[in-house]
């Protein structure tokens, strides 16, 4: 276990951290701290995520990590700094893509074209979505320490979402097609301009809308409105390392293109710059992985 005190202030701060250890792990036996001396890369991502998006997804100067748009490093908060005109742009109204008119997605970081339809299957009717009653708040668990009956639930979901036929929208390889559809190109704006939810405003509510109805689909396979998807809590120490749960080559949850160097307990590096050699134990990327956190959620927030 780690812990920290925290002396909280808009303008300072001051950090102390009490030994920290790598965490037990539920379902495994807890291994000691590794030193590392490598080049790291970004932790749990796979071989195509770990490259720069091509030329004509991304605009000139806006070559942002995913994850520092998540933590603010540099992301949403300060971003118009990085567009083209300096100004507000990434909160420009973006209007909702022509589904009726989708083609070939390009391959990231290439000019050449995905080999298969990223296309969602189309129906011919757009009905709008209407949020459901509810009377409990579902509560999605850290990845880390999801339980026995909830991942034996998520495992089934999955299976059951793969077997589905190709051609049916909830299929698991449709839902990630959809990623592909509105992140590679598939859809174009007015003038040819490609669609892309990415670099924008549209990050986050195009994201939280992809799970939503991910989890809802997952929910209907077995028959359980209350079942919730795990998230990874990767600026908590006990889960600065890729979830168990994914690292089981027996499980549908599995994905074997995933970067072989990021399994068996490999850290999470906050501070990942590419290209960067990083000489360092385990406790000092997890001690460096809370400064991190602490700075840009603390330190950097605004003051009320």
């Amino acid at each position: 276990m780690a812990s920290a005190t925290f002396i909280l202030s808009c303008t300072t701060a001051a950090i102390s951290f009490s030994h920290l250890q790598k965490p037990s792990n539920p379902l495994g036996n807890p291994k000691p701290p590794k030193h590392r001396s490598s080049k790291v890369s970004r932790a749990a991502s796979s071989s195509k995520d770990q490259e720069p998006a091509p030329e004509n997804t991304i605009p000139p100067g806006m070559t942002l990590d995913r994850r520092n748009v998540l933590l603010g490093l540099g992301g949403l908060y300060g971003a118009y700094n990085l567009s083209p005109s300096g100004g507000s742009a990434l909160a420009s109204p973006v209007p909702a893509p022509d589904i009726t008119n989708c083609g070939p997605a390009t391959i990231t970081s290439s000019t050449e074209k995905v080999p298969y339809s990223c296309c969602p299957p189309f129906s011919g009717t757009v009905v709008d979505y209407k949020l459901p009653a509810f009377s409990t708040l579902n509560v999605r668990p850290a990845a880390h320490a999801v339980d026995e009956e909830q991942l034996e639930k998520y495992k089934t979901a999955v299976q059951r979402m793969k077997e589905l036929p190709e051609d049916d929208p909830r299929n698991f390889y449709q839902q990630a097609n959809v990623h592909c559809a509105y992140c590679n190109g598939a859809y174009k704006l007015a003038g040819g301009e490609e669609y892309q939810v990415h670099f924008s405003w549209l990050f986050f509510p195009f994201h939280r809308w992809y799970l939503y109805f991910h989890e809802r689909i997952l929910q209907s396979l077995i028959g359980d409105p209350t079942f919730t998807m795990p998230y990874w809590n990767w600026d908590n120490p006990q889960g600065m390392f890729l979830p168990e749960i994914f690292d089981d080559q027996t499980s549908p949850l599995y994905d074997k293109l995933r970067d072989q160097r990021h399994r068996m307990d490999f850290i999470v590096d906050l501070g990942y710059s590419a290209g960067e050699a990083l000489d360092a134990t385990e406790i000092q990327i997890l001690q460096n992985n809370l400064a991190i956190m602490y700075r840009q959620m603390v330190t950097n927030a605004p003051c009320p």
